[in-house]
């Protein structure tokens, strides 16, 4: 274990440095007062958030939110004696699902065990009174519920900033979306979003206690 020397250029690019030794970093000249320094292996190397596209994604509020959200509906869920069950994303345990459809799946955040429904959770601005999601995404997890014959619910929080507000859950059947397409769900061109009006959800978890 040794020391890393991170120098920040003016250009918000940095300058990385590793010593086996604190001594050793005596041999560099340009050190200065806000440089930063760590202990560690030397294969644990900073990177900037920006410049790579696993970490870049920090920087985006919606992104922030959508996390904040997930742990939000989980909380809630539980409080609400839900058993929310995270489901894993990682390619490997997809891969079964990908190898029984040659459509493109989806699949959600939770698994309600006690409801028997799977939920994706979002956090999404609400504008004149809609809120806006992705067609290609509420048809992908159309076809997971058809190879799963489980229901799938959108659970939605409305954002401010990187934060769901925690009085705003609201829920929303996949079934009852497409239902609804052509109607009081309509389609925009433009952002590719299916329109959905907050008068189809239902207020926190009214929707599962029927």
């Amino acid at each position: 274990m040794g020391f890393h020397l991170i120098l920040r250029k003016l250009d918000g690019s940095i300058e990385h440095r590793y010593s086996a030794a604190l001594e050793d970093l005596c041999e560099f000249s340009d050190i200065t007062p806000d440089a930063i320094i760590y202990q560690g292996e030397e294969h644990w190397k900073p990177v900037v958030v920006g410049s790579t596209d696993v970490y870049a994604k920090l920087t985006h509020d919606w992104f922030r939110a959508g996390i904040k959200a997930q742990r939000l509906f989980k909380a809630q869920a539980r409080a609400a004696n839900f058993i929310a069950e995270p489901i894993s994303q990682d390619a490997e345990s997809f891969e079964p699902y990908r190898s029984a459809s040659d459509k493109r799946l989806k699949r959600g955040d939770f698994l309600i065990r006690n409801a028997g429904i799977e939920v994706e959770v979002k956090c999404l601005t609400k504008y004149g009174g809609k809120f806006y999601l992705r067609w290609s995404d509420l048809k992908a997890h159309e076809n997971m519920q058809a190879l799963t014959r489980s229901p799938v619910f959108f659970a939605i929080y409305e954002r401010s900033g990187d934060t769901p507000n925690p009085e705003t859950l609201c829920m929303v059947p996949v079934t009852e979306i497409l239902a609804e397409n052509n109607k009081s769900v309509t389609y925009d061109r433009e952002s590719k979003c299916a329109l959905i009006p907050f008068g189809l959800t239902s207020v926190g978890f009214s929707r599962l206690r029927r």
